[in-house]
């Protein structure tokens, strides 16, 4: 499980166009944006909130309404909330406890033709109880019913709009096209515990997108060009012989590893963390990926 308890620094985005086992194929998709009212702007079904003095009077909302939000499902319909407080553009999407009703969830269900590497978006988490914490998940499936993704990351406290990054893992090598991606925010799990008040814990999303630098499986046209194994990886990092310049990166822009290959195979040990490898092929051509050590 990842943890987000305090403001989130940017993170380098890198696009991937090597073929990877697991992950990417020199078949790029730069994927971007992807889901349907990620950045909640079409809302159906408007009428003031039942809770709407509540939410103003002692949470501070910005022009609570009530709604159902285009291509999104919940499960507690006045733990849902229109605000004009929001990352950017119009409005965004608060999901809050409602009294006794512990965890609202808010969904989101889609096709998919691709393997994400990255969900990305913007939030805050106003909470009264410091052992509270909010959850995104991401389930990402395969034609063939498997699950090849389900990643978790916790919302921390933060009372200003912060950017998340939430790593997308696959957990198995896999040519299978993907299928279907479903994704989860929940609220804390205990309820609201003020006598007074029965709105609590405030979780603003906002510019909900899913990235992704490969096409789902691998190209089998592209699959000699240069093959990095395992991915993810417990430490070591092999490829079959390659010839051309390959630069390893930590993210952050520090380099680790830089080295001239003529028909030579790479076989490099790596401390946890994550990393963008570049191959320069003879030919000037240019390749990159993110490689995960666990």
């Amino acid at each position: 499980m990842k943890f987000i308890t305090e403001r989130s620094k940017n993170t380098v985005l890198f696009s991937c166009n090597i073929v990877l086992i697991v992950v990417c194929s020199l078949t790029a998709w730069q994927g971007n944006a992807q889901i349907q009212n990620g950045d909640f702007e079409t809302w159906l079904n408007l009428h003031p909130h039942v809770y709407e003095g509540e939410l103003v009077d002692s949470h501070f909302v910005l022009d609570p309404m009530h709604g159902d939000i285009k291509h999104w499902t919940f499960d507690h319909s006045v733990g849902i909330s229109r605000t004009t407080d929001a990352y950017s553009g119009t409005y965004a999407a608060i999901v809050h406890n409602w009294y006794t009703y512990a965890q609202t969830q808010l969904y989101y269900r889609d096709t998919i033709s691709f393997y994400p590497t990255n969900l990305t978006g913007a939030y805050k988490y106003i909470r009264t109880d410091p052992t509270d914490f909010a959850t995104a998940n991401v389930i990402v499936t395969s034609q063939t019913g498997d699950t090849i993704i389900n990643e978790t990351m916790s919302f921390g406290h933060d009372t200003q709009w912060t950017t998340f990054d939430m790593l997308l893992t696959q957990q198995q090598a896999t040519t299978d096209a993907a299928d279907s991606i479903f994704i989860t925010f929940d609220n804390a799990e205990t309820a609201c515990l003020a006598p007074s008040l029965s709105t609590c814990k405030l979780l603003y999303l906002d510019n909900i997108n899913v990235e992704s630098g490969g096409a789902s499986g691998i190209d089998e046209s592209d699959r000699d060009r240069f093959i990095l194994y395992p991915n993810p990886s417990n430490g070591t990092i092999k490829s079959e012989p390659v010839s051309g310049t390959i630069r390893v990166y930590a993210i952050g822009g520090r380099s680790v590893y830089s080295r001239q290959h003529n028909y030579e195979a790479l076989e490099l040990e790596l401390s946890q963390g994550a990393y963008l490898v570049e191959l320069i092929a003879i030919d000037g051509s240019r390749y990159t990926s993110r490689l995960i050590v666990r």
